[in-house]
């Protein structure tokens, strides 16, 4: 196994749901794995002392990860493969709880027997075929008073009561999960209750941290963040679209004049002017975080020197800020622009002969961009700092304020993380169609 484990792997791996030999190649990795051992080590550590709820997942989910008595009794009665027993020893020489209790069984099973302990040693009385049992065997269960019997015997309707309880439930689980939405995509693992602590849903690594959505629509790793931001997270992870603004819609444009050239310098120039959304790289249509946005195009042969002119369609084009003469083909304006409102740029080149062509041609679609009102700005600031390291709760942040490119980023690096999860690839999918 050469990749890292991805977080349904590592929650499998923690609640033993997985075959004995996944168990095994599992156990190999970690002990050559640094980065998985703290993967590991994050999802045990994760939940806050103080939070009840998530301490009792933690202790469920780490006695799921012990040795069970019937496993030892197993080992002792050699009733299980290799791969199992290697699973068994391997934990014993780590968990010095198990293998008190290990050496406690078989030190037990060694003994002789008499009274109620002998009723009570299970391999005897349940484990061992009629036929093959030895003489101390059959006086366990058939020489025993009728009164001893009866208790068996009701033991064993009880255990068999318990077992069909507990398997209506499970398949209860299951088949609320299945009807669920098929944008949530619950693991194998998750889809029976520990205890009383609810399925889980939906896991994933978020920033090095686990995010966890349960069948009651709780989140877990996400303590910190308000119950607004909580249910915006909750929004995205089962219904994988992401929240962008309705102002995005009115800065997008077509170019309506898509000509072709001949290849001469003429046509060349027409084209640059036409093709504007090709010409002029960035801002394009988008809503931008900062003041003095850079504005960047690409070059026309034989241009001499270039002037951007940025104005507000709103104050019938007033001129806003204007370039100097340049020979680069980027510009940052020395003042801020104006915020909170629509505006469009232009650049025109300078060509020897004395002709000007300026892009976009009147015809081609405009170059529109918004900035983010101060009060954006603010909130923008405070998210980079309290969502740090927190890939999912960014990138909503960005989508919501229109910055598209900053939230795409950080949605890619959580689906780098979570190769497995079809639900970050619908949220990408979602954010790439805005």
């Amino acid at each position: 196994m050469t990749e890292h484990l991805s977080a349904q792997l590592i929650l499998r791996y923690r609640t033993r749901a997985l075959a004995p030999a996944e168990l095994l190649a599992l156990d190999r990795h970690l002990e050559g794995c640094e980065r998985c051992r703290g993967t590991l080590r994050a999802w045990v550590d994760a939940p806050a002392p103080q939070d009840l709820h998530a301490r009792v997942f933690a202790e469920s989910a780490a006695e799921a990860a012990h040795v069970l008595p019937a496993q030892c009794r197993a080992y002792l009665n050699n009733r299980l493969d290799a791969v199992e027993r290697e699973l068994c020893e391997s934990h014993w020489e780590d968990c010095a709880t198990c293998e008190t209790q290990f050496e406690a069984l078989r030190t037990e099973v060694h003994q002789p027997l008499s009274g109620w302990r002998k009723l009570m040693r299970i391999e005897g009385l349940f484990a061992t075929p009629l036929a093959g049992r030895n003489a101390e065997t059959s006086e366990g269960l058939f020489a025993m008073p009728l009164v001893w019997r009866s208790a068996v015997a009701m033991a064993v309707l009880g255990l068999l009561t318990w077992g069909v309880t507990h398997w209506q439930r499970t398949r209860i689980v299951r088949d609320r999960l299945a009807t669920s939405s098929p944008s949530v995509t619950p693991t194998d693992a998750a889809a029976e209750m520990v205890g009383a602590t609810p399925a889980v849903l939906l896991a994933l690594q978020d920033g090095g941290q686990p995010l966890m959505l349960d069948a009651q629509g709780k989140l877990r790793g996400a303590e910190s963040l308000s119950d607004a931001e909580q249910t915006a997270l909750k929004a995205a992870l089962t219904t994988g679209t992401i929240e962008t603004p309705r102002t995005l819609a009115g800065l997008q444009s077509k170019d309506t004049n898509l000509m072709n050239g001949s290849g001469n310098t003429e046509d060349a120039a027409k084209l640059w002017a036409a093709r504007s959304r090709q010409t002029l790289s960035q801002p394009f249509g988008v809503i931008v975080a900062e003041a003095r946005p850079t504005f960047r195009w690409k070059p026309l042969a034989g241009a001499t020197h270039y002037t951007v002119i940025v104005s507000d369609p709103e104050s019938n084009y007033r001129e806003i800020a204007v370039s100097p003469k340049r020979t680069a083909t980027s510009w940052m304006p020395p003042q801020a622009l104006p915020r909170d409102r629509v505006l469009v740029w232009q650049v025109s080149a300078a060509l020897p002969a004395g002709q000007e062509v300026t892009a976009p041609a009147p015809a081609a679609a405009e170059a529109k961009f918004r900035l983010l009102s101060q009060a954006q700005s603010d909130e923008l600031k405070r998210g980079q700092q309290q969502y740090a390291n927190r890939r999912l709760p960014l990138a909503l942040l960005y989508a919501r304020l229109g910055l598209i490119e900053s939230a795409e980023r950080e949605l890619r690096a959580l689906a780098k993380d979570n190769p497995q999860s079809p639900i970050v690839e619908k949220m990408l999918r979602d954010l790439r169609k805005k």
